[in-house]
Order: structure tokens, then sequence, then C-alpha cells
């Protein structure tokens, strides 16, 4: 199986106006790191599968044969700065 990982850790981000000239940046603080796992069940995807092939499907109405396979898509996280807040 293929496996890609990503990892995002975005904090900031920029907000402005089409027509205004104006932008403005704001900083943030990360308060979860996120995990997203893509794995592909197969090497490479064939559009043109032969019809005796196991990578091959029926259409949801049934009419159509159509390539597949398997994907995996995981996504995972953690709070790295949250903490308990006491009255």
């Amino acid at each position: 199986m293929n496996e890609l990982l990503f990892v995002a850790m975005v904090t900031d981000i920029a907000v402005g106006a089409y027509l205004s000239d104006r932008a403005f940046l704001i900083f943030g603080q990360s308060v979860i790191n996120m995990e997203i796992s893509i794995k592909l069940g197969v090497a490479q995807i064939d559009p043109y599968p032969d019809a005796g092939s196991s990578s091959v499907c029926t259409s949801a109405d049934g009419s159509t044969t159509v390539p597949c396979f398997d994907l995996d898509i995981c996504f995972s996280y953690f709070n790295s700065r949250i903490s308990t807040i006491s009255e």
C-alpha cells in the first residue's frame, strides 16, 4: 500500500477584501496538531482495467464497469497547548 502523510500546523491567516487595498495578518497560536494519512491500495491506478481484473467494479446503477481501488484516509489530532480552565 502506498502512503502519503501530511502534517498541518497552520497558525496564521491573512484576511482582506478584494478591492480595498488592505489586508490584516492575524497571528495565532496552534491549539491542535493534525496529522493526515492517505493510503492507496494499488501502486498504479489503471483507468481502463481488463474485465476480469480485480480492480473492476460495477457502477451504482449496474450499467457499466468502472475502475476501483482501496483508499484509506485517516485524520488524527492531538492538543498541544490546551490547558484546563480553573475557576
